[in-house]
């Protein structure tokens, strides 16, 4: 692995400097690969940074930086991993030996730790917080470059999905379920419901699954009267009423083919419409 002793840092945050990290990252991956083992990338974005320096100028944005760093260093210890300034306020921490389970453990406790120190500037309080993604080796890429460009991709799923957290770049899937799963959830519902309405209580279709008995006679039909009976599902169904009792009525329905006669409870029933006799003038529909 890449010695770093004789490497420079930058003087604002004492992280090693970006044109230091892909040498010492392809020296972790070279040995990583050598000897079966892992490494990660925590990318790491500091939450509306820009907000602030456009808000307080650039030397207060540079005390963030300097507590920021100062909060990153102490979470990760002695040797549990190399820090690396990677932009403006993007830090990128290098861990040898490390799976992404183990880096995104560090990442909550450095979010933690980011809490519990209150930023003090000019006698104000100041909340801080960053968006973190995590990529590991093997298991999210092959090479040097493909884990850093994963660990960034799910640095911008943390973003997307409400920032001040970190995402394993493996579980990506997580923040999607968060963003979307409730429109989702709604959209299967009104579906659910629009189908159910349509199956289940609209028309005759409706109608027939509430009957408590069914005749089918193939005759054909012959219409003396025709009633309309209007249903509380809000289906109806067209017919000649042939009996009545105090709790049910006997209806004989006009099918397409032949006949049908068909028990109803009158429970079920919202009112019967009578139909006139055919007539010459007057012929059943």
């Amino acid at each position: 692995m890449m010695a770093l002793d004789g490497s420079r840092k930058d003087f604002l945050t004492n992280c090693f400097m970006k044109e230091d990290l892909m040498p010492f990252l392809q020296s972790v991956w070279a040995e990583s690969k050598a000897y079966t083992k892992p490494f990660s990338i925590l990318l790491i974005d500091v939450d509306h940074f820009k907000s602030f320096n456009d808000t307080y100028g650039h030397l207060d944005g540079d005390e963030v930086l300097k507590y920021f760093s100062s909060s990153l260093r102490l979470s990760l210890g002695e040797q549990a991993g190399i820090p690396f300034r990677f932009g403006g306020d993007e830090f990128v921490v290098v861990l040898p030996g490390k799976t992404a389970a183990e880096t995104y453990a560090l990442a909550c406790r450095l979010a933690k730790n980011i809490k519990s120190r209150h930023f003090l500037l000019k006698g104000r309080q100041f909340k801080m917080s960053f968006s973190g993604g995590v990529a590991s080796y093997p298991q999210d890429g092959q090479t040097a470059e493909e884990i850093l460009d994963r660990a960034d991709k799910a640095v911008y799923s943390s973003k997307r999905s409400g920032r001040g957290h970190t995402t394993q770049y493996s579980k990506r899937w997580l923040n999607t379920l968060k963003v979307f799963g409730p429109v989702v959830l709604i959209v299967l519902i009104a579906a659910g419901l629009f189908l159910l309405n349509k199956y289940y209580y609209k028309g005759q279709l409706g109608a027939l699954r509430r009957i408590n008995a069914v005749q089918i006679s193939i005759p054909r039909f012959e219409a003396k009267s025709l009633d309309t009976v209007y249903l509380k599902s809000g289906g109806y169904l067209k017919g000649t009423i042939t009996n009545e009792t105090a709790d049910e009525l006997e209806l004989r329905l006009k099918l397409d083919r032949g006949q049908g006669t068909m028990v109803l409870k009158k429970s079920d029933i919202k009112y019967v419409e009578k139909g006139q006799k055919p007539t010459p003038d007057n012929p059943a529909k």
